[in-house]
């Protein structure tokens, strides 16, 4: 698993292979790193994991990714 960071965004961070996009992004969470935005892309995912626990695998180069979001947890917060 070869991983860079996107000089144009570094909150873009890609992937040769990844077993799974939202794997990679929880163990980021895990980690304390993720930032709202944050996309984990993978040029292969060999384990993907889809709605509704449907487990897939994807080719080389297809458009593979999961997006961090950081919710607010009351949205009073929010005005």
């Amino acid at each position: 698993m070869s991983q860079f960071f996107d000089p144009l965004d570094p909150n873009i961070l890609i992937y040769d292979k990844l077993d799974s996009t939202s794997h990679e992004a929880k163990r980021i969470i895990d980690s304390g790193y993720a930032e709202h935005g944050m996309i984990i892309w993978a040029k292969e995912q060999l384990h993907g994991k889809g709605r509704g626990e449907k487990i897939w695998h994807s080719c080389k180069n297809n458009l593979t990714f999961s997006v961090l979001i950081k919710l607010s947890r009351n949205r009073s917060e929010e005005h």
